[in-house]
């Protein structure tokens, strides 16, 4: 589900529509007076506005090319701000971007094999996502317990930070797969302790949870061989660059890396928890840190959702 703020469930409505249905009802009599057509998409209905179908058409038009080329994403990033008549900030349009490059592979897909059901892209079966799963450096000093002192709380605990569980997911598309991985830590504690008392206070009342949860991807070619990491969830960048475990308000990069930046065992890429609040790199950012090596760690399979669904 494409969610960048209230932008998501429009877009996300647009795009489907255009890559799975493709059919915008003619006005019937009883409504092709009115100031919008309706979507028919097994049983819901959407209003849309009659004077935004001519850019629906030529969107539409765009999306169904076999390769949709750097100047199709200029014009279709400005027919989806006419259609929503909002402009898109770089960081929505770089996660709509993502998501069109994603949903343009199913529909070439399906198009190819005369499907039309989004349920053939649920999982893969020829290469196995555990092979994938990456090994994790974390610094001990987040794991271990420690005091901290606060001038206005006194001595209080930190880290107790451990990675808890690790979920995969495989998506397949024509010619790559993505695994989908995402970890749950016990909680993130910033380097402030004041801070972090009131940190956790936020967290709690956001998401229901301390537990931090981060997800990143790995992209591969048909045959199975590492191409690209893409961490990023949801526009939330996961990538820490250059940053180091005690950096104050950490920032959340989204980024693209080469598999080649990575060292590999067999399919499983080092990856560097580098940051209190997680951010992975492809290197190790502290090197005065020691860290613990999870080579095993629990797993379930799952996405990003199943996590949040479970913490």
């Amino acid at each position: 589900m494409l969610e960048i703020g209230s932008l998501g469930k429009t877009l996300a409505v647009i795009l489907v529509l255009i890559f799975f249905i493709g059919i915008f009802a003619p006005a019937s009599a009883e409504n092709k007076n009115r100031e919008y057509i309706v979507i028919d998409d097994k049983g819901e209905t959407y209003k849309i506005q009659k004077d935004k179908l001519l850019f629906f058409n030529q969107l539409k038009k765009i999306l169904r090319k076999d390769v949709i080329t750097k100047n199709d994403y200029t014009k279709i990033r400005e027919l989806l701000e006419a259609i929503i008549d909002k402009k898109l900030s770089d960081d929505q349009w770089k996660f709509v971007k993502h998501y069109i490059k994603i949903e343009h592979e199913k529909w070439l897909y399906i198009k190819k094999e005369k499907k039309h059901q989004l349920k053939n892209f649920t999982k893969a079966l020829s290469i196995n996502p555990i092979d994938y799963l990456p090994i994790l450096y974390q610094p001990w000093y987040d794991i271990n317990w420690r005091w901290s002192y606060s001038p206005i709380y006194g001595w209080v605990l930190q880290g107790g930070n451990p990675l808890l569980k690790g979920y995969y997911y495989l998506w397949t598309f024509s010619n790559y797969y993505v695994i989908e991985l995402t970890f749950v830590f016990a909680d993130e504690d910033h380097p402030d302790p004041t801070l972090d008392y009131s940190y956790d206070i936020v967290r709690l009342a956001q998401h229901g949870r301390i537990e931090d949860i981060e997800t990143f991807y790995i992209y591969t070619d048909s045959n199975g061989n590492p191409t690209w990491l893409y961490l990023c969830y949801n526009g939330t960048g996961t990538h820490s660059r250059d940053q180091t475990f005690n950096v104050w308000f950490p920032n959340h990069y989204c980024d693209w890396v080469p598999a080649s930046e990575f060292d590999w065992v067999n399919n499983r890429p080092k990856v560097y928890i580098n940051t209190w609040n997680h951010l992975f790199g492809e290197y190790d950012t502290n090197t005065d840190l020691s860290d613990k090596t999870w080579y095993t760690y629990s797993i379930k399979e799952g996405t990003r959702a199943d996590a949040e669904d479970d913490y």
